[in-house]
Order: structure tokens, then sequence, then C-alpha cells
């Protein structure tokens, strides 16, 4: 790469800035390959899916209780004829 720095400095051409480019674009990708860990991003695949398990079954969970709570609060209203399911608060 630097020979072809040095050669653009002398002789600016465009076949030397696409060797350049292709140089460098050559070297930009051999560290990102290098810098890929195939098993620490299977890894965190499987930690992100894990999440998003235990996300979904907590927010069901949380509704599967909000809904039974909103029945026997449904229940409730309807055995002391307070109204359509809404309960009414003594004051």
């Amino acid at each position: 790469m630097q020979v072809f720095n040095k050669s653009l400095t002398e002789h600016r051409n465009a076949d030397t800035l696409k060797k350049l480019n292709d140089t460098e674009k050559i070297i930009k990708e051999r560290k990102e390959q290098a810098y890929i860990d195939m098993d620490l991003s299977n890894v965190e695949k499987v930690r992100v899916l894990m999440f998003r398990v235990w996300l979904f079954l907590r927010v069901w969970l949380g509704a599967a209780e909000a809904a039974a709570e909103a029945q026997a609060q449904a229940a409730w209203c309807c055995e002391t004829g307070r109204g359509q399911g809404v309960p009414v608060h003594d004051q």
C-alpha cells in the first residue's frame, strides 16, 4: 500500500489509483474476517433468542394474570349487582 501511495504522488493515473483502492478493499475485508468470531456470534444469537423467549413468556403470563383478575372483578360485580362488570368504588 505504501508503494501505491508513493507511486500516486509521483505519477497520478487511473490504473495506480484503482490498484490502490482494490488493495485497500482487500485489506479491509481481511481485517473484518479476522475480527469476526463465529463461535461468539453463535453464542450471542442463542442469548438473544433466549431473552426474546423470556420476554414473550413474561408478557404472556402478565397478560394472563391481568385477564384472570379482570374476570374475577367482573364476576364480583355481577354477583353484587353493581353494573355491567365495572366495579363501583365505595367512598
